[in-house]
């Protein structure tokens, strides 16, 4: 099909009719090389996903949902900025 088309592109550049060949390419959209780096970056998207699915299920599973901590300083602050809003 590519052939095809640099065939009537040059028919018609020789008839007048196209002024700029460069409105029909000649070489694919897609090259060789970025067709296998983009089948290589799914294929390492895949197999991440692939180890790090049953870990995140597993972490999902362990949760005990949106538990705020009652320790440490940010609870500290969190208590102290209460108070100074209620004054």
């Amino acid at each position: 099909m590519n052939r095809r088309l640099s065939k009537r592109s040059d028919a018609a550049c020789q008839n007048g009719i196209i002024e700029n060949k460069s409105a029909f390419p000649r070489e694919p959209i897609m090259s060789a090389t970025l067709l296998q780096s983009a089948a290589s970056g799914l294929r390492i998207a895949l197999f991440a996903a692939l180890l790090l699915g049953p870990l995140t299920a597993f972490g999902f599973a362990k949760a005990e949902g949106p538990v705020i901590g009652k320790a440490g300083a940010g609870f500290v602050l969190f208590v102290s900025l209460q108070r100074q809003s209620m004054s």
